[in-house]
């Protein structure tokens, strides 16, 4: 007997909609992943060792190293996943003037294509000079 896996399907915001659906496969999986890779280390009160470690790098003093530091980490986060066989279209940049940094990518997540954007930046709710991170993720079947 196969077991299946399901979870609750979020909506565009990462609410649970007041209709709900239940979301299998490669679409499963991609939300799982936008989760985790949207997470913040060490700020989840059940598990502080879910998410990865964005506030180490949002001193406000972007360098190339850890551009570098924090793609490997994406990328490596991504592919631990077994349902995730491969990135393709890797493209990361940075906004000095808004210290904005987005990394692009597609995940083949069981044979489907999902277009991945992870954007790091400073919170919009936070004063000039603090160094709080604000994450967005975004995957996507097809492209958006």
């Amino acid at each position: 007997m196969t077991e299946t896996t399901y979870d609750v399907g979020l909506d565009a915001n990462g609410d649970i909609p007041v209709f709900t659906r239940h979301i299998t496969g490669p679409q499963l999986t991609a939300q799982r992943l936008g989760i985790r890779l949207g997470t913040i280390l060490k700020t989840w009160f059940l598990d502080q060792r879910v998410g990865l470690p964005y506030l180490e790098w949002s001193d406000g003093k972007a360098t190339t190293k850890k551009l570098n530091a924090m793609g490997s980490l994406i990328r490596a986060t991504t592919l631990k996943d077994s349902n995730v066989t491969e990135i393709q279209d890797w493209t990361q940049t940075f906004t000095a003037e808004d210290q904005a940094i987005e990394f692009r990518f597609v995940a083949i997540i069981d044979g489907v294509a999902f277009e991945s954007v992870v954007l790091v930046t400073q919170s919009p709710f936070t004063e000039t000079g603090n160094s709080l991170p604000y994450v967005a993720v975004m995957m996507a079947a097809g492209v958006f």
